[in-house]
C-alpha cells in the first residue's frame, strides 16, 4: 500500500520521512498507514500548510496554544520547519498527549486522529460533542465541513465519518 507521503517527497527526503513515520508509528502503537493518513487529513503532507481560519500550522495543524504549552515555541515556528524536523514534534506531541490521556495504546485509527483534532474526545462515545456553534462559533466555522447532519454541532461520530472519507481517498477503506 502506497503512503500519501510517497507522493510528496522524492529521493533521500522521501526515505527519511517514511523511515521516521514508521519509527513514530511503532512508538505510539499504530500503523504507518494510519499515521500517514492523519497527517494527510490535516495538511495533505504540506509542512508549510496554514489554516487561516484557526491559525494552525504545519503537519498536524499546530495551534499556538498547543505549541506553547508543550514545546514553548510558536506554532508558526514549527510550521516553518521541513517535514522531517516537524516529525520530531509530532512524535513528542503524541507521546505527551497519550501520557496525559493515560493511554498506552490507542483503540483505533479514530482515536489516533482525535489525539490531533480534539484530545478530550479520546475514549468518549460517538455522541460526544466536540464543537458547538452556539458555544464557539469560530471553532465551529473552522470545521463546519465535518458537521454531517448540519445541526451546528460536530460530534465524535461525525469526525469519524469525515476521517473515513480521508481514508477512502487513500483506498484503505472500501466504499
Amino acid at each position: 500500500m502506497a503512503l500519501f507521503a510517497e507522493k510528496y517527497y522524492k529521493g533521500s527526503d522521501k526515505a527519511l520521512v517514511i523511515q521516521k513515520l514508521a519509527q513514530i508509528a511503532l512508538k505510539i502503537g499504530c500503523t504507518t498507514d494510519e499515521l500517514d493518513t492523519v497527517i494527510f487529513a490535516e495538511c495533505a503532507w504540506n509542512p508549510a500548510a496554514v489554516n487561516t481560519a484557526s491559525g494552525a500550522y504545519g503537519l498536524i495543524q499546530w495551534l499556538n496554544s498547543t505549541a506553547l504549552d508543550i514545546f514553548k515555541v510558536t506554532a508558526k515556528s514549527i510550521g516553518a520547519l521541513p517535514a522531517i524536523k516537524q516529525l520530531d514534534y509530532v512524535e513528542t506531541y503524541f507521546l505527551v498527549n497519550m501520557k496525559r490521556l493515560k493511554q498506552t495504546k490507542l483503540a483505533d485509527k479514530y482515536e489516533l486522529y482525535l489525539v490531533v483534532f480534539h484530545p478530550a474526545a479520546v475514549g468518549k462515545p460517538d455522541s460526544y460533542i466536540i464543537l458547538d456553534a452556539a458555544k464557539s462559533l469560530k471553532g465551529y466555522n473552522s470545521n463546519a465541513g465535518l458537521d454531517a447532519n448540519g445541526n451546528k454541532q460536530i460530534t465524535k461520530g461525525e469526525v469519524k465519518l469525515w476521517f473515513d472519507k480521508q481514508i477512502k481517498k487513500k483506498g484503505l477503506l472500501k466504499a
